[in-house]
């Protein structure tokens, strides 16, 4: 159901809807000691802590769990507090507090101590609806929070108070919400076909919606230098912004036949990747303009996609349990359709060298590719 690189490159963690984890190492693809038993219902999310000596996993029996990488345990009592299951985790950058958050008739948002396990104060309660996302600014001061409720809440770490009043002006659930990089705006993207860009600081909407899109907003990503905002929604298109300004620039960005579920910046700030159809399309992220037409190699639906660190490599997951890996320069698929799973891949990760894939499938298992050899 969920799995994850550690910071350093040398493990990945992944949960399954068996109630269980499993610690990989990467250089050898082999399973480090026996799966992590604890949870009594299926894992929905898991990450590392900065330092790659922890792991936090979420569960729908309601509960987080941290585990000692090094040893394989579980540390501690399970952190109970949450009425339904745990949808999304989040460790702040100096691995010091976790922020977890749930679905259904529990609205609330958990801070945890990462070493002690304890919760740090109340819970964060704001939210009419489901918490559909959560996360930490870089700087690790604020933390917020997304809903079904159609609003945002802007939280003090330290406090653990909401920061003014919420984020209100979406007129359907908010499906995603990430800062800038610098800290100093949030984005969220919304079923109500719009975006709106926040301002951290004040607390208050920085730019009026972001209307470009004519259905529901799928995924949303900064570009490395903060400038630029990429939206791909269920309309088929691809939005590109100014996110200073909130100007749309050019007109919405065409070339998928279906919705676009994943989009992506490479790492030094060059290209953008959407995914959604069969294809994969590339874009010139200064311009906006399309790179070539779009790759042709799955038979079903993309699902995920990531650049390699160098940026030189795109991998790409697809509903038909296949992976292709594809060189930047030319479009052409690199290694031909990776098979190994038997079910839809779900999430793609490069190690932090670039020389392995990890995917993660609805048919329980992960895959560890050699991207030399495929």
């Amino acid at each position: 159901t969920c799995v994850a690189f550690s910071p350093d490159g040398t493990m990945i963690v992944s949960g399954s809807a068996d109630k269980t984890l499993c610690l990989w190492n990467v250089k050898s693809g082999e399973v480090i000691g026996k799966p992590w038993r604890s949870h009594t219902d299926l894992v929905q999310c898991v990450t590392f802590s900065p330092d790659s000596s922890k792991v936090v996993s979420g569960s729908s029996d309601k509960t987080l769990r941290i585990w000692n990488t090094k040893l394989g345990v579980v540390i501690g009592e399970p952190l109970k507090g949450h009425k339904h299951q745990v949808i999304c985790v989040a460790f702040s950058p100096d691995g010091s507090i976790i922020a977890s958050g749930s679905m259904h008739t529990d609205v609330s948002i958990y801070l945890w101590n990462a070493k002690s396990g304890a919760t740090t104060g109340k819970p964060l309660n704001g939210h009419k609806g489901s918490v559909t996302g959560i996360a930490f600014s870089p700087d690790g001061s604020k933390i917020v929070s997304s809903s079904s409720d159609k609003t945002l809440h802007l939280w003090d770490v330290k406090s653990g108070t909401v920061i003014g009043n919420p984020l209100k002006g979406h007129s359907g659930l908010v499906n995603c919400v990430i800062f800038s990089p610098n800290s100093s705006t949030i984005v969220s993207g919304s079923a109500d076909k719009t975006l709106r860009l926040w301002d951290a600081e004040l607390c208050i909407a920085d730019k009026e919606l972001l209307k470009g899109h004519s259905d529901w907003i799928n995924c949303i990503a900064f570009s490395p230098d903060g400038e630029n905002i990429v939206s791909g929604s269920a309309d088929k298109t691809v939005c590109f912004w100014d996110a200073k300004s909130g100007a749309i620039l050019g007109e919405p960005l065409t070339g998928h036949s279906g919705s676009i579920n994943c989009i992506a910046f490479s790492p030094n700030g060059f290209f953008f990747v959407s995914g959604g159809d069969t294809t994969l399309c590339l874009w010139d992220a200064k311009s906006g303009a399309a790179i070539g037409k779009p790759w042709k190699g799955h038979r079903q639906q993309v699902t995920c996609v990531a650049f390699s660190p160098d940026s030189s490599m795109i991998v790409s997951g697809s509903s038909n349990a296949t992976l292709c890996l594809w060189n930047i320069k030319t479009g052409a698929i690199i290694v031909e359709l990776l098979k190994g799973h038997s079910k839809g891949v779900n999430c793609v990760a490069f190690s932090s060298d670039g020389s392995k894939i990890v995917s993660g499938s609805a048919d329980k298992t992960l895959c560890l590719w050699n991207v030399n050899s495929g």
